[in-house]
C-alpha cells in the first residue's frame, strides 16, 4: 500500500521506573534493560505494546495489535502467527542517560521479629531521573492507510504504569501528545520525503518544528489528556512525632572505620535521600507497603479469619510471590514514595550502643549512630488498579489508626522509640473489620482471573 501514516507519542514517565533485561550477576538481582553502545536505559516496544493492548481494550486491541497470544482458531494453531499486528513498533526513545540509572538494595521484613529477614536483600537497577524536564520519551508508530482519528484520540488520554514493581509507585507513564501525518509515497514530494528527512523527523523534540512535513500530507496533534493512571484510595498527610529513619541497607553492612589507636569508630547509618528533592528525605512506597501489608494480616488475625482467607485477601491487595507460578500475582494497591518536607535543621544523628548481656553495661565496640528527622511533614499516597469495596477501605483505615495511635511506626528501629508518626486532622475511625466481606472480594478478584479470557 502506497498511503503510510507515522505517528509520534510523546509522554513523560513521573517518577522512577525499572525495566530489568533478565539477566542477572551476583551482586544485581535485575540488571536494567540498557543500550549496549551508550549504556543509557532502554524502554523497549514490547513493553509500551503491551500496556496499549490493556488500554485499547477489545476488539480495538485485537483489529491494531493483532490477537492476543494465547488465541487460537479452530484447528488449534495461534492466531498471532496468521493475524500480525496493523501497527507497527518502530522504537521509543527516552531522554534518560547512563548516570540516571542508580542501584537500589531492598530487604523483607519478618512479620514475627519486625526486622530484615535473612538472605532477602535484593540489587535492583532504578532508572530515577532528577530533573523532571528530562523524564520524557517518544514511542514511534507506523501503519498501513490514512490517519485514523479513534486512534490518536485513544492514545492522547492513555496513562498506565509499566516495568517493574508498579505497586511501589514505579513508571508511572502518561502521554503529553500524538501527532500524525499520512504520506502518499505515490507522490514524488512525499517519497523524497520519506528517504531524506523522515528519520529526523521522528528524532525532533515534541513541539519544534526543526523539519516541516510535507505540505500537502494531512497532519493531526492531539494534546494529551490522560489522568493520574489507577483509582485514588486515600491521601494523608502525617506530621513526624518521633525521630524518623528509613535508610538504605548495604551489602555487607555499615562500613567500619578504625581509629588511630586501633579502636573502632561508629558509623553513622544515614537516611534514604530524595534524587528529586535535593537533600530531603524520603520514604519508599515499599516501607510504606511492608507495614500496611503486615498490619493487615495482624488486624485479620486477631479478628479470627483463618489462614487461607488471610492469604487470599492479603494476596490480592498486596500482591504474593507465588512459588509454584500460578500463585504469583500483583497486588492491586500502589504505595507512592513520600519526600519529608523539613528544615535542615531537624536531620540529627543519634548515638546508640548495644548492651551486653553478661555485664547488663554497654557493649565493648558496638557504639553506632543512626541519622534521623526529628520534625517534618510527609504524605502518603495510596491507588488502586481497580474500585474497592468498602470493607477494603475499612480494613485500611485501621492501619491508618494504628499508625496515627503510635501502635506501628513506620522505618527502622522503630521499638527503640523511632518512627511514630500522626496523622494531620482528623484521623479516620473505621469501623469492625467485614470478614465476610474481605472474603468475597478476594474470592471474586482470584476467579475473574482464573476465568478463560
Amino acid at each position: 500500500m502506497s498511503t503510510i501514516t507515522l505517528i509520534r507519542v510523546d509522554g513523560t514517565v513521573d517518577g522512577p521506573w525499572a525495566i530489568g533485561s533478565g539477566e542477572a550477576g551476583q551482586e544485581i538481582n535485575q540488571a536494567m534493560l540498557v543500550d549496549e553502545r551508550t549504556q543509557a536505559p532502554v524502554l523497549p516496544s514490547t513493553t509500551l505494546a503491551g500496556a496499549l493492548r490493556a488500554h485499547l481494550g477489545e476488539p480495538s486491541a485485537s483489529d491494531w495489535l493483532g490477537p492476543d497470544s494465547d488465541a487460537s482458531d479452530e484447528q488449534g494453531k495461534p492466531l498471532s502467527a496468521t493475524s500480525p499486528s496493523r501497527l507497527w513498533a518502530l522504537g521509543a526513545i527516552t531522554t534518560a542517560g547512563r548516570d540516571d540509572a542508580r542501584l537500589e538494595r531492598r530487604t523483607a521484613i519478618d512479620p514475627q521479629r519486625g526486622a530484615a529477614g535473612g538472605q532477602t536483600l535484593r540489587t535492583e537497577h532504578v532508572v530515577d531521573v532528577a530533573d523532571p524536564d528530562r523524564s520524557s520519551f517518544r514511542w514511534v508508530l507506523q501503519h498501513d492507510g490514512a490517519i485514523d482519528l479513534a486512534l490518536l484520540d485513544r492514545l492522547a488520554d492513555w496513562s498506565c504504569a509499566i516495568g517493574a514493581r508498579q505497586t511501589l509507585g514505579l513508571g508511572r507513564m502518561r502521554v503529553s501528545r500524538v501527532e500524525a501525518i499520512t504520506l502518499n509515497l505515490s507522490e514524488a514530494r512525499q517519497l523524497t520525503w520519506w528517504l531524506t528527512q523522515r528519520a529526523e523527523w521522528l528524532r525532533e523534540p515534541a513541539g519544534q518544528q526543526n523539519v516541516e512535513s510535507p505540505e500537502d500530507g494531512p497532519h493531526e496533534v492531539r494534546c494529551g489528556t490522560a489522568t493520574e493512571s489507577g483509582y485514588p484510595v486515600f491521601s494523608y498527610l502525617w506530621r513526624i512525632v518521633d525521630p524518623l529513619h528509613v535508610g538504605t541497607p548495604s551489602k555487607g553492612g555499615d562500613d567500619v572505620a578504625t581509629a588511630p589507636d586501633g579502636g573502632r569508630i561508629a558509623q553513622l547509618a544515614p537516611l534514604r535521600r530524595s534524587r528529586t528533592v535535593p537533600g530531603a528525605a524520603e520514604v519508599p512506597g515499599s516501607a510504606w507497603k511492608g507495614v500496611f501489608r503486615h498490619r493487615c494480616e495482624f488486624i485479620l488475625r486477631a479478628c479470627g479469619a483463618g489462614e487461607d482467607q488471610i492469604a487470599a485477601v492479603v494476596g490480592v491487595l498486596f500482591g504474593a510471590s507465588g512459588e509454584d507460578g500460578p500463585g504469583r500475582r500483583r497486588g492491586l494497591l500502589v504505595f507512592d514514595r513520600s519526600t519529608v518536607v523539613a528544615p535542615p535543621d531537624a536531620v540529627t544523628s543519634r548515638s546508640h550502643v548495644a548492651i551486653d548481656r553478661i555485664s547488663g553495661g554497654a557493649a565493648d565496640g558496638l557504639l553506632y549512630r543512626i541519622e534521623s528527622v526529628d520534625r517534618g511533614e510527609l504524605t502518603l499516597t495510596v491507588r488502586s488498579f481497580a474500585q474497592l469495596p468498602a470493607p477494603v477501605g475499612n480494613l485500611l483505615d485501621h492501619v491508618v489508626r494504628d499508625l496515627h495511635d503510635g501502635v506501628v511506626g513506620i522505618g527502622g528501629s522503630t521499638t527503640r522509640g523511632y518512627g511514630t508518626i500522626a496523622v494531620t486532622g482528623d484521623p479516620p475511625t473505621p469501623g469492625p473489620v467485614d470478614l465476610q466481606g474481605l472474603g468475597t472480594f478476594a474470592s471474586t478478584v482470584l476467579n475473574s482471573a482464573k476465568a478463560p479470557a
